[in-house]
């Protein structure tokens, strides 16, 4: 991790446990240790004789259904078994002990339901209900008559009591208790929580469904946020608000956290029973804290946009509640949302072609807003990549004051995108793929049969369903299959198109879906980008600390002439007739190089109209943006002087290489060519910022090449170099028929001098450079790669400068072999080509 990591106490989270850091699983117990499990049982057990449901879970948990070990200790303490510290009486004495008996008696009484009622054409509710002696009643009324087609009921948060009341009740499965507690991505090791995964269609549900979500909810400052933790920490149920860690940016205020909640909606269908009356339906939320405000202020309204009037009507009662939803005073938690719009039948229609019965309201109102928290989700990881890019593009104007680019903010989102996109696909594989939900798919009725229908089906059964639905998990489904299905709790001579209700929310989670994958892989290269930058930053720092180092020393430390590689280096060369030199340790981090050639790679490995999105500009400035194989001709190659007849002739042959060129961001009379940023993310900024890090060296080699040649001013060369007219230069050596190589149909980079002052090249491991022998003109000698190293050249304009002190074997001479190659090239200019030191042009 780079500059900015480090975690002061601003940082640390309410929910920070450090019995799990510090592995005290003496604490709860872990999965192993059945002793210690059972010792710290027998500490919160209670007694069973009135509680036959908890009776029966803590029966189970002992005779093979060891997953379940979790929900009775959850119904015995109250909570969860982690907290148990902080209610064992036997740990705590006066009023932290009276305090802790009073918690963990409400925790387990903590009741609060709502019943909704569906009719055929309106909805009745019941609550809020706030004792499980009122629930019981309600559960003992038996429904009568043929217009309730559906009762939900809707409770928030989870207790003992509620568990063990519905439980009786209604004979609702353990495992719909159980996986509603947690919240946890992943389990360690010794977690005794983990809840086994069902394999094919053995044990699978069939009645009941979950939905997971994730809330984002803005705290003005860190205080609000930790006073939120808190809070959750009284739910039963574990849930919790995670920092991003990504809040620190330019435009944010300093305390300010936009904290992140991960959810379940959990929905169970009674199984249909002949004579029984309405179906029956329990769906648990999680609830909410008060601190904060959802971020953004929430969601859209549902209810359309009343059309303008002159003079505006009176509210309705409607309008009202709409107006008391949208109160900002009024924070209102998911469930409250929840009853609110779970009752709107004008919001949710059926579908468009059938009359349904309002059974399907409930789901369209759990699948619009869970997909509304999705959508907002999506906007807001997309806002905090953008940030990171502009901060990466522009540090100086971008990053808050007191903090650094770095890779701290895409640890969380590394994390956590792939977990989200996993909580899409659940829903999308829970909810939607059942053959019913599919426009051209129809279920054949088969005279009231139930062949194991999934909850959603069940749901829009209502009460006289005669649908049957192939477990998906065992038939598949045909989009072109020929099927019926009887609108169940409507017209039951009508075919069902659920893409009008439930179905259509498909589409919408598809979308959210391919949101995250696309942020999932623009944080993978970011990521790359990031981590170059953090080394551009040393590298800069590196350079600053060794200013004052000399000149001289720093030239006899770092420059490793040709001749060395030759095998035929003199000590005592004068360093005005070196014009190529190997450089090591110059200043330009070694995965910063690995991650521009990374970039080259995938640059030349696109596909070839790709790469033309970005193509030499017409015009004189051409070079700039992608160049492709045989676009020029061989141009600068050494020939004889007057020998005008061969330079003609060669100006035709194509140079088969291809390139992509670029210079300074802020150089308006030739400016850059990018291809678009979803074709190659992340290229753009980094090679901006690596552009500028190549100048930062030459800067130094410009200094040092002042000294070697004899000027008393170090800073001369430099004076003339502003670093905007330099140019960066991708290149790539394709492979080439060694016939058209020899009959000079195509050419390959022929020996030639480089136009600038000095050109700084780094090479692969492939190799293919040649240079001209200094001390023997006309041959050449192999520039064997050197791993890291840069190879710097000296260029025409430095030799005009010098007024033609240096003899002609310094000029240098270039070849590629037939071997593919990947390279860079800097090329440093200057506006100015006049000889030192007579004078200088202004």
């Amino acid at each position: 991790m780079g500059a900015g990591l480090s975690m002061g106490p601003e940082k640390e989270d309410p929910w920070i446990n450090p019995e799990l850091r510090n592995k005290q699983y003496n604490e709860f117990g872990d999965a192993y240790r059945d002793d210690v499990y059972l010792d710290l049982a027998e500490q919160w057990n209670i007694n069973t004789d009135n509680r036959p449901y908890l009776a029966y879970v803590r029966q189970l948990s002992q005779q093979g259904w060891i997953h379940l070990r979790l929900l009775a200790d959850f119904m015995q303490i109250g909570t969860h078994p982690q907290r148990w510290k902080d209610l064992n009486p036997e740990r705590l004495s006066g009023e932290k002990r009276e305090e802790a008996v009073k918690d963990r008696k409400r925790r387990a009484e903590k009741t609060e339901v709502t019943i909704l009622d569906y009719c055929a054409d309106k909805v009745k509710k019941t609550g809020p209900i706030q004792s499980t002696g009122e629930l019981r009643k309600e559960l003992d009324t038996r429904l009568t008559g043929d217009d309730i087609r559906l009762r939900l009921y809707v409770v928030e948060d989870l207790s003992r009591d509620v568990i063990e009341v519905l439980g009786q009740k209604l004979k609702i499965e353990p495992d719909v208790f159980r996986s509603h507690i947690v919240d946890y991505a992943w389990y360690n090791v010794r977690d005794r929580w983990r809840d086994p995964p069902y394999v094919g269609a053995v044990g699978r549900p069939k009645n009941w469904t979950q939905l997971r979500y994730v809330t984002a909810r803005y705290f003005e400052t860190r205080d609000k946020f930790k006073e939120a933790g808190s809070e959750a920490q009284q739910f039963n149920i574990l849930r919790r608000p995670d920092d991003d860690h990504s809040n620190k940016a330019w435009w944010d205020e300093p305390e300010a956290v936009v904290a992140l909640t991960r959810s379940r909606a959990t929905f169970w269908l009674q199984k249909e029973q002949s004579g029984s009356g309405p179906r029956v339906g329990v769906l648990f939320l999680d609830p909410t804290v008060k601190t904060g405000l959802p971020l953004w202020r929430g969601r859209r309204i549902l209810h359309e946009t009343p059309q303008f009037e002159s003079k505006p009507p009176p509210q309705s009662e409607g309008q009202k509640d709409v107006s008391k939803q949208r109160d900002p005073h009024n924070n209102n938690s998911f469930y409250e949302d929840f009853i609110y719009w779970a009752q709107q039948l004008a919001v949710f229609p059926a579908s468009p072609k059938v009359q349904v019965s309002s059974a399907h309201i409930p789901m369209q109102a759990l699948l619009h807003l869970i997909c509304s928290e999705w959508l907002t989700m999506s906007d807001y990881i997309k806002t905090r990549l953008n940030q990171v890019d502009l901060e990466i593009l522009n540090p100086q104007q971008f990053v808050a004051p007191g903090h650094h680019v770095s890779d701290e903010k895409l640890h969380m989102w590394r994390r956590f995108i792939p977990l989200y996109r996993e909580m899409v696909r659940e829903t999308l594989q829970g909810v939607f793929h059942f053959p019913c939900y599919r426009e051209t798919s129809r279920c054949p009725v088969m005279n009231g049969a139930d062949p194991g229908n999934r909850t959603i089906q069940q749901l829009v059964a209502g009460n006289d369903a005669t649908t049957s639905i192939p477990d998906t998990s065992t038939t598949n489904s045909s989009a072109s299959a020929s099927q019926v299905t009887m609108c169940p709790g409507g017209d039951q001579s009508a075919e069902v198109s659920v893409r009008g209700s439930i179905g259509s929310y498909e589409d919408d989670f598809k979308l959210v879906l391919s949101h995250l994958e696309e942020y999932q892989s623009r944080i993978n290269h970011v990521t790359s980008v990031i981590t170059a930058v953090m080394s551009i930053a040393d590298s800069r720092r590196a350079l600053e600390d060794n200013h004052n180092i000399g000149r001289l020393t720093w030239l006899a430390m770092f420059f490793i002439p040709f001749s060395v590689i030759a095998g035929a280096f003199s000590m005592t060369d004068d360093i005005r007739t070196i014009s190529f030199v190997y450089i090591a340790n110059h200043g330009i981090a070694n995965n910063l190089l690995e991650e521009a050639f990374r970039f080259s790679r995938e640059l030349f490995a696109l596909p070839q109209e790709t790469k033309m999105l970005a193509p030499h500009p017409p015009g004189p400035n051409v070079h700039r943006g992608y160049s492709w194989p045989g676009l020029e001709k061989v141009t600068q190659n050494i020939i004889e002087e007057g020998d005008e007849a061969t330079e003609a002739k060669s100006r035709k042959i194509p140079d088969v290489k291809e390139s992509y060129e670029i210079g300074s961001e802020d150089f308006e009379l030739q400016p850059n060519v990018w291809l678009p940023e979803e074709v190659l993310p992340g290229f753009r900024s980094f090679m901006t910022q690596f552009y500028w890090t190549c100048f930062e060296t030459a800067k130094e080699l410009l200094r040092a090449l002042a000294l070697g040649v004899g000027l008393g001013d170090e800073d001369y060369f430099l004076n003339y170099h502003s670093g905007e007219n330099n140019q960066l230069r991708l290149l790539h050596y394709p492979p080439v028929e060694t016939e058209k190589l020899s009959s000079n149909a195509v050419a390959r980079m022929p020996a030639h001098s480089d136009w600038g002052s000095i050109t700084m090249l780094f090479q692969d491991e492939t190799g293919g450079l040649q240079v001209e022998d200094p001390k023997n003109p006309g041959s050449f000698l192999d520039a064997t790669p050197m791993k890291n190293a840069l190879i710097m050249n000296v260029g025409d304009l430095l030799m005009r400068w010098s007024n033609g002190a240096r003899s002609q074997p310094g000029w240098v001479s270039v070849r590629r072999c037939a071997d593919p190659s990947r390279l860079f090239e800097v090329d440093n200019a200057s506006s100015h080509t006049t000889p030192y030191p007579r004078w200088r042009a202004n």
